[in-house]
């Protein structure tokens, strides 16, 4: 089928969506696998699902019903890329559009959508007020004149629906007052993916040692330096190393401030690994530590829950939502070290209470997989396409 010929049949019972994202895999973000699953999950179901996304220098050539568009890094945030829709690349007749990201190429399918008279669902991915540092003065702007709050108004007031990742996120987005009405569609995860993902060739975590793990943006964001404090603590009594799977702008910051904390030697750093290996550092770990108060969804927790990792999280936003207090892992409040630590500390030297968790983990994994998710996906796209006026 090519493109230029297709034309809508989401009347009959078939699906045909545009996912419009400024961010799509290989990129290593939670935006970007869940446009990935999402339309891997779409089209396995039987639907007609296309991503409209930026070229990336390591995207495999042929791709299935993906479309780059030219592109060039973001020289603010290295997981995003800057795209224009230059060029005569015919899309095709979308039932739905829908929108991952409020920048350029959502920035297009939220015009698409308008200019071709086709519903626009668009996910509320990214709590962009704790994201305002990535733009230079926006940070200051948005103190002064809530610069944040009114670029969220000037995007997701023109989709149809709005869909919340948590019910956190939910809350806030009917604390803006947006037009649109918000649901709730969780993101889901590639258990199989995980669970299936070869064992590391050398495990990064010296023998003998507790094994605790992050996987994490390094950026401001993120709050990483309460981890490290924790680790620091924890080093006066248990023999702890920890293990950092990612990359971000605060990489050298972060091991200036391991080293200045006396754990240079009890952190190791990765940098990226590729998706499909993730699944063998979980599978090694111990305790999976995210000190994040500004996850909308917090998809590597229930990775982790996938492979059967307690968890220790802030409880804030979506990371709330993903950790049952008690019974899968801890939660603490933002800034709070000494309960962060302690909460590691306690399932490190307890092994009946970390088997204990591990269990429930992966129970409260095989909720939430990326086939249920799709499933939920679904019924959000029907429900706009019953309305009348997009006949």
């Amino acid at each position: 089928m090519t493109t230029s010929d297709a034309t809508p049949n989401g009347a009959h019972g078939t699906i045909r969506v545009g996912l419009f994202t400024d961010s799509f895999v290989p990129s290593p973000n939670g935006v970007a696998n869940s446009v990935y699953l999402a339309q891997r999950e779409l089209n396995r179901l039987g639907h007609d699902a296309y991503v409209i996304a930026p070229t990336h220098p390591e995207a495999p050539r042929d791709e299935d019903r993906v479309l780059r568009y030219p592109s060039a890094a973001y020289p603010f945030f290295d997981e995003y890329r800057i795209s224009l829709p230059f060029g005569r690349k015919p899309l095709p007749r979308f039932d739905v559009i829908h929108t991952h990201t409020p920048v350029t190429l959502g920035v297009w399918g939220n015009a698409l959508a308008h200019r071709r008279r086709v519903p626009h669902v668009s996910t509320y991915h990214t709590h962009i007020e704790g994201y305002t540092h990535y733009v230079p003065g926006a940070a200051m702007l948005d103190r002064r004149i809530g610069v944040a709050r009114r670029f969220v108004h000037a995007f997701y007031d023109r989709a149809d629906l709005v869909l919340a990742p948590s019910n956190a996120i939910a809350s806030m987005l009917d604390a803006y007052k947006l037009r649109p009405p918000s649901r709730v569609v969780p993101t889901g995860i590639d258990i199989e993916l995980l669970t299936g993902a070869p064992d590391p060739d050398r495990s990064p975590w010296p023998a003998n040692t507790r094994r605790v793990l992050t996987v994490s943006r390094l950026g401001k964001e993120k709050d990483l330096p309460t981890l490290l404090q924790a680790i620091a603590r924890l080093a006066a009594h248990i023999d702890v190393h920890l293990v950092v799977i990612g990359s971000g702008p605060d990489e050298a910051v972060l091991r200036d401030h391991a080293a200045a904390l006396g754990i240079g030697q009890r952190v190791t750093f990765l940098g990226r690994i590729p998706y499909a290996e993730i699944g063998g550092y979980f599978r090694h770990a111990e305790v999976f530590a995210l000190p994040s108060a500004t996850e909308t969804q917090s998809l590597v927790l229930l990775e982790a829950a996938a492979l059967g990792v307690p968890t220790v999280a802030i409880r804030a936003l979506g990371a709330a939502e993903q950790v049952e207090d008690g019974n899968t892992g801890y939660l603490t409040e933002s800034g709070d070290v000494t309960g962060f630590t302690a909460h590691i500390a306690e399932l490190l030297t307890d092994p009946t209470l970390r088997q204990r968790m591990s269990e429930a983990s992966r129970v409260l994994a095989r909720r939430r997989s990326a086939a249920a998710a799709a499933e939920q996906l679904l019924e959000a796209y029907r429900s706009v396409l019953a309305v009348p006026h997009h006949a």
